[in-house]
């Protein structure tokens, strides 16, 4: 059987040719059609032959293309009932998010954790600071002495108070003997110069002569320390702490980084330090600057806290339950220390704040699933609001919008998302108790 993809042209043209050898040949050809149709011939065959006669047959159809066409169009028909009717309960899953209950907690908890005590160690340093106190003086009279002199035969005295020539003043009574010719009575008392400052600086004999009443004279000493009014800088007890502190803080910046922490240990601070201070100048002094000498002995101790952290976590899920675990990092404030280097251990009061959120292991969701499936939407939702740790159902999707949930627990699965926690609570006070698994 020949093929001829242009059959109409090409198969005629053979047969022609083909009548033409047989008639110079004496032989007689027949033409005869079979399965005719709106088609072409499609192909040519000799189906019998005789001595002097050859028949042929042409045979008609809409050609191969036509075929595999349907034959396509037949299998591609039969997948696409198979896809919409069948593949659906094959692969028919559901998906269900819930949300876990959750605790936001504030409170403070005591905390005993293990020590590592480090050895004593001493430092010392020194260091100077500018004074920054102010001083004032107010200008001062000069001091000095003044001999009074009694030409009477009776005694006389003086009051204090009394101005002589204007420039000094006596600071005390003066008594006067009598006078014994030739020999004059006399006395000397401290007094001081009538104007402040330098100017009351009088040099001996300024004042000669007589002085504040009849027969009496006066005579004055070198009269001295008379000084302006000024202002200066005095050492201020503030000047003396900051220094003091500043020299305290170094060395026990020194101290602590001498110690050698393991990981996850966390130095214990403020460290248990004994100072001694010398300065070279006490407050109100007049300086310019301050100089201060500490010499230092402090001994460190450290914790983990990695033990901070998991007794902290065990107190809060002994009121929470052990289903809860801390979302996220907790943030952790050490607000009090009672330290026992014998015992190498402290009490810590631990301000905490965290949230805690419901766990849900492996086998608790497996036996969700195997208890939620087959169920319709709504029993699943009702059901799950009422396992323990559940907050809320977000919602629950069939993958062909079906309201039931697939009867084969592999083809369900499970989300828990996580949400803004709603209520914060002191894990001290009584709470209900999700335990149950």
């Amino acid at each position: 059987m020949q093929q001829h993809p242009d059959a109409l042209e090409r198969l005629f043209s053979q047969i022609e040719q083909e009548q033409q050898s047989q008639q110079e040949k004496g032989v007689a050809l027949v033409i005869t059609e079979e399965s005719q149709d709106d088609g072409e011939p499609i192909e040519a065959e000799i189906l019998n032959e005789e001595p002097g006669r050859r028949t042929w047959t042409l045979f008609y159809g809409k050609g191969a293309w036509v075929t595999l066409f349907s034959i396509g169009l037949g299998v591609f028909t039969v997948t696409v009932v198979i896809l919409v009717y069948l593949l659906p309960f094959f692969t028919e899953t559901a998906t269900i998010t819930i949300t876990p209950k959750m605790q936001q907690i504030t409170t403070i908890l005591p905390v005993t954790v293990h020590l590592h005590v480090f050895p004593q160690v001493t430092r010392s340093a020194t260091q100077s600071a500018q004074a920054t106190g102010k001083g004032h003086q107010d200008a001062t009279t000069a001091q000095g002495l003044v001999t009074l002199y009694n030409g009477l035969t009776t005694p006389q005295t003086i009051p204090a108070g009394t101005v002589i020539n204007g420039e000094i003043v006596t600071d005390q009574p003066a008594y006067l003997p009598a006078a014994e010719p030739p020999m004059q009575g006399q006395t000397s008392v401290t007094a001081h110069s009538v104007v402040g400052g330098q100017a009351g600086n009088l040099a001996a004999g300024t004042i000669y002569g007589p002085c504040c009443r009849a027969y009496i004279l006066a005579s004055n000493s070198a009269f001295h320390d008379g000084q302006e009014a000024r202002d200066y800088t005095v050492v201020s007890q503030q000047d003396r702490n900051t220094l003091v502190a500043s020299l305290s803080g170094m060395l026990t910046q020194q101290i602590q980084a001498s110690y050698h922490l393991e990981p996850q240990e966390q130095m214990l601070t403020p460290l248990a330090c004994e100072s001694q201070v010398q300065t070279n100048h006490n407050p109100g002094d007049e300086a310019a600057q301050v100089q201060a000498t500490i010499m230092q002995t402090c001994q460190g101790a450290a914790y983990t806290t990695q033990e901070l952290e998991q007794q902290i976590s065990r107190q809060i899920e002994q009121k929470l339950g052990q289903h809860y675990v801390p979302l996220g990092q907790m943030q952790t404030s050490i607000m009090q220390v009672s330290k026992d280097s014998k015992q190498q251990q402290a009490v810590m009061q631990v301000q905490v704040h965290g949230v805690w959120a419901y766990q849900f292991s492996q086998s608790q969701q497996e036996r969700m699933i195997q208890r939620l499936a087959g169920k319709s939407i709504v029993q699943a939702t009702q059901q799950l609001e009422q396992e323990p740790g559940v907050q809320h159902v977000e919602h629950i999707t069939s993958s062909n919008g079906d309201s039931s949930l697939p009867s084969d627990p592999k083809r369900i699965r499970l989300l828990v998302a996580q949400d803004e926690p709603t209520t914060e609570t002191d894990p001290l006070a009584p709470q209900s108790d999700d335990r149950a698994a």
